[in-house]
């Protein structure tokens, strides 16, 4: 994570890009789009401790994110309970031949 340093330059913490602001060091700063770039990963339990702490902090004081989440958990139950897409046999057949012929870049 990217935060102020006393002297007011930049400082990196973690995988995040660099952000610009006034929140004390202690204070971990992501912008809404880097927690909603890595929701799904938390959700899967993905990340890295601290990164997953940097997240629930920003969840815990952001309503739109936390909206956000729930909107994210809700559609990824939906999509579990949903069946395998069925494929046509006819459509296996012409992925087979495409996949026989020879590359033209060869």
């Amino acid at each position: 994570m990217t935060e102020p340093a006393r002297d007011g330059q930049m400082t990196q913490r973690g995988p995040y890009p660099a952000i610009r602001g006034s929140a004390p060091a202690s204070v971990v700063a992501l912008s809404h789009g880097d927690v909603r770039a890595r929701l799904s990963d938390y959700l899967d339990g993905g990340l890295a401790e601290g990164e997953a702490q940097d997240i629930r902090e920003h969840l815990d004081r952001c309503h739109d994110c936390r909206a956000f989440l729930a909107t994210l958990g809700r559609t990824i139950e939906l999509l579990r309970t949903m069946p395998a897409p069925t494929v046509l046999p006819a459509a296996k057949e012409r992925a087979r031949e495409g996949a026989a012929r020879p590359c033209m870049l060869d």
